[in-house]
């Protein structure tokens, strides 16, 4: 990318197309390319440059696109093609969100007080995104920014017991699918008939059961950690510490735990044996998390893009209208 950044030998002093920078140079994340002439076309220009996007997003695991002429849905649409990848359905989701055409969705639709923890998208799951794309069409009037951690950091500064137990044991996710409490099954599978939640489990080893009639029950075995498929460097990709039961506040978990047993709960995590974890160790999980953030401000028609193992993303609590449109591609 340096090469795209520096100005070329030439008396006319010419500007080049974009400049390069990182917000804060002590956590380089996000990297964030800048563009200097309004309304540079951001999809050919990545095609253009794609080899170089490609190493410094497996460097820093996430770049932002700035100051692109990228005004509408439709823009967005076709920069998340750029890659060649095709986009993803967002299927066996665990938040609400609302498709707004084929596959380009809404963010997660929680209320604008709550914080949305730092994690990595569907690292509840065997089957995950491998890149992710926001596009900010409303930033809000204040917060709602969207931080991001550097998933090889976590797994360096992850304690050496937690890490070694967490990657031998792995995880299994258990989820409530109930009627009228959280997501039920028919917007998770996103279908009105049972044989096809089966046949979707049963297809991405996902052991299931109906309790009753409106009550599904999913247990997914996990990795806790896992390895880049390029870089071959070890990341910390799990849910854990916003799955676990210990993640609700005290109010919701009291209240959840006088009407249902905690293996009942809409979503709880175990160890892959069925020991319970720890909630100390999740706190120590948390924290760490919170230590790593990387904070920067949304701007109007910004384009984030994250490598889904490499780094994790949250959203702040925000004020105001907030409008991030996401993508998920291979």
């Amino acid at each position: 990318m340096e090469k795209l950044v520096r100005r070329p030998r030439s008396t006319a002093r010419q500007e080049p197309l974009v400049k390069a920078y990182f917000f804060d140079e002590k956590r380089p994340l996000p990297y964030v390319i800048e563009a200097n002439q309004q309304d540079l076309n951001l999809e050919q220009w990545m095609k253009q440059n794609i080899e170089e996007i490609e190493a410094k997003l497996l460097q820093y695991g996430a770049v932002l696109f700035r100051g692109f002429g990228v005004s509408n849905i439709q823009e967005f649409e076709a920069v998340t093609h750029s890659f060649g990848q095709q986009l993803l359905n967002y299927d066996f989701a665990s938040t609400p969100r609302t498709a707004i055409q084929g596959k380009i969705y809404t963010s997660t639709e929680y209320p604008p007080d709550q914080e949305i923890i730092m994690h990595n998208e569907m690292a509840y799951s065997k089957k995950w995104p491998g890149k992710l794309w926001f596009y900010c069409h409303t930033p809000s009037e204040t917060g709602g920014e969207t931080p991001l951690v550097d998933s090889r950091k976590m797994y360096d500064r992850i304690p050496v017991h937690i890490k070694e137990k967490f990657e031998k044991k792995r995880l299994v996710y258990v989820r409530n699918y109930h009627e009228n409490l959280d997501l039920d099954w028919r917007k998770v599978f996103q279908t009105e008939k049972k044989e096809e939640v089966e046949q979707y489990c049963e297809a991405h080893g996902i052991e299931y059961q109906w309790l009753n009639d409106n009550h599904l029950q999913t247990r997914e075995k996990c990795l806790a950690v896992v390895e880049h498929p390029a870089t071959k460097e070890k990341t910390w990709f799990n849910q854990a510490h916003l799955f676990h039961i210990s993640n609700l506040s005290k109010e919701v978990k009291d209240t959840l735990l006088t009407i249902l047993d905690e293996e009942m709960v809409p979503r709880n995590v175990f160890f892959g044996n069925g020991e319970a974890i720890d909630p100390g160790e999740l706190d120590e999980i948390r924290q760490l998390f919170q230590e790593e953030k990387s904070v920067f401000p949304w701007r109007k028609n910004d384009v984030l893009l994250v490598d889904n193992i490499l780094a994790a993303h949250g959203r702040q609590p925000y004020q105001g209208d907030r409008k991030i449109i996401v993508a998920m591609t291979d």
